[in-house]
């Protein structure tokens, strides 16, 4: 019976690898090179899959409804993550040598057609439920996959906040959650995370719409848990997580913290994996580190920590000016008395507003810290490469000098999915072609190119803040040159400060993680003695 189905399928995909999809109408090549999608996958012909994408590549060539990109993106998406998965078997079946930071260019197609698959999903009258779920947990698992554990986490609840009954989502995120505190150094996190990792995955495997072949998956991680922690405290409720106490201080100060809470804004994993009282600090720091001599520099006294304070410090005052700007409602005395003229553009000026514009490109400079910080850990790798650390910056400190789709052989070789998921968040900010930086190429995120060209207007050149979507460029009455200014509403601009103190927030996590599994690495067993080095708190 299995030859027989295997002729079968055979068979079918030989009728479909050869059909000419060119003369197709949309109703008969969707289920056609789906179908072929499908058999190339399950028989493990990379020539059936490289047909699908060149295939479907043409179509989208053709004048689409909406609905129909739609789900050439999603087919598109779904087939360069079956691609990635064939290639690396074969390399493993022909020992090649390949790393994480491989299939960098099967990663970005997934992740680009897959979100422009869900981009149209939302602005659809009549939705497609099932697309969407799977576009979704498609997305969190690939976020998984390459280190990008806070993303993951928010594309499965994204999906669980509409469909909390979606056994594939449940098991993927106790997954994630398992990942995740596998990189964290503090033992009362892991735990946590464990907790309710462990949650999700009992869920997932009682769950009637968990598809079979992945309930073995889940179960294997269940057990994994359960070797791991005592049952009695898996199934323990605790409720010190809910304590008031953590929110402290005056009104004012609670009503900022629950702020930070909901919005996910705190340096702290915890916020990542409830809204819970006990998850409102910024408690996140750099792990133990074992110091060592460079080039005749001896690392000995605590630098990393002295960067690291100054990350999260800059960090933590743009997010309350950003907070300060956004909520409080009246005009500042010192806006008064200003002899500001009415340029007759609708154009904003305040206070809170400028609070914002320095959030966001107080924000947006940690990047490029993050970039150093990363240049000194790594000072003997960067040393042997001879890197100026003039030319250290966020979106190329990854590559090497003459080829910047090429990465540096020490970062493709380190077994650090905190540092891939930093270097894949990276992608979501600069999108710009790196040999030429007016040239914009095809990024993640939709909305990188404008969150680059924003930074820059607003640090460089003129912004003007808007009280409604308007473009003076296209009224005829002002007939204005190009490049005079970046013209943005005062509700888009703060949604995007928001997204950059996210990204920025996630990347002070991931940065503390990478750290911490580099220095899980290194053994002791070089060093004769080790002498402690403690640090106190300095007072809040």
């Amino acid at each position: 019976m299995v030859n027989e189905d295997f002729e079968n399928n055979l068979k079918k995909y030989n009728e479909l690898f050869n059909l000419d999809y060119s003369d197709l109408e949309f109703n008969e090549f969707l289920p056609n090179i789906a179908r072929l999608s499908d058999l190339s996958n399950d028989l493990r012909k990379i020539e059936g899959i490289d047909k699908v994408i060149k295939e479907n590549e043409i179509f989208l060539e053709k004048k689409l409804e909406d609905y129909q990109s739609m789900y050439i993106y999603y087919i598109l998406g779904s087939t360069y993550e079956t691609l990635k998965r064939l290639t690396i078997i074969n390399d493993l079946k022909n020992e090649k040598d390949s790393t994480s930071w491989d299939f960098k260019e099967y990663n970005e197609k997934e992740i680009i057609y897959l979100r422009k698959a869900l981009l149209i999903h939302d602005n659809l009258n009549h939705p497609d439920e099932e697309l969407k779920n799977r576009a979704l947990t498609n997305l969190g698992n690939l976020m998984c996959d390459l280190g990008r554990y806070v993303e993951s986490l928010d594309y499965y609840e994204r999906l669980l906040k509409e469909n909390n009954s979606f056994g594939m989502a449940l098991g993927a995120k106790g997954m994630t959650l398992y990942y995740y505190a596998s990189i964290l150094y503090d033992n009362g996190h892991q735990f946590l995370f464990l907790k309710e990792s462990y949650q999700y995955l009992k869920d997932s495997l009682t769950n009637e719409s968990t598809e079979k072949h992945a309930k073995p998956v889940f179960e294997k991680y269940k057990k994994d848990i359960e070797s791991e922690i005592p049952s009695e405290k898996l199934n323990k409720n605790l409720k010190y997580l809910n304590i008031k106490k953590y929110f402290g201080g005056s009104k004012k100060e609670i009503k900022y913290r629950k702020w930070c809470l909901e919005n996910c804004l705190f340096i702290n994993p915890l916020n990542d994996l409830f809204k819970k009282p006990i998850a409102c600090s910024d408690v996140l720091s750099l792990p133990n580190m074992r110091f060592k001599e460079i080039n005749g520099i001896e690392y000995s006294k605590p630098y990393f920590w002295g960067i690291y304070n100054q990350l999260k410090q800059e960090f933590i005052t743009a997010r309350y000016l950003y907070y300060e700007g956004t909520t409080f409602e009246k005009n500042h005395f010192s806006d008064k008395e200003r002899n500001l003229l009415d340029t007759m553009d609708y154009s904003m000026y305040s206070m809170n507003i400028e609070k914002i514009k320095i959030a966001y490109k107080n924000v947006y400079s940690i990047l490029d810290k993050i970039a150093y910080f990363l240049y000194l850990y790594f000072a003997e790798e960067f040393a042997e490469l001879n890197v100026n650390p003039k030319t250290i910056y966020f979106k190329t400190v990854w590559y090497n000098k003459n080829n910047h789709r090429k990465f540096k052989e020490f970062i493709r070789k380190t077994d650090n999915k905190a540092l891939l998921g930093l270097y894949w968040l990276s992608r979501d900010i600069y999108a710009n072609n790196l040999r030429n930086n007016d040239e914009y190429i095809e990024c993640l995120e939709p909305d990188a190119q404008n969150l680059d060209d924003l930074r820059n207007f607003l640090e460089h050149k003129h912004t003007r803040i808007h009280m409604f979507d308007y473009d003076p460029k296209s009224d005829k009455l002002f007939n204005e040159p190009e490049n005079i200014a970046k013209d943005i509403s005062l509700k888009e601009f703060t949604l995007k400060t928001l997204k950059m103190l996210k990204l920025v927030r996630n990347a002070l996590i991931y940065l503390s993680c990478a750290v911490c599994i580099e220095e899980s690495k290194k053994m002791p067993s070089n060093v004769d003695l080790e002498i402690p080095f403690y640090m106190g708190k300095i007072e809040d």
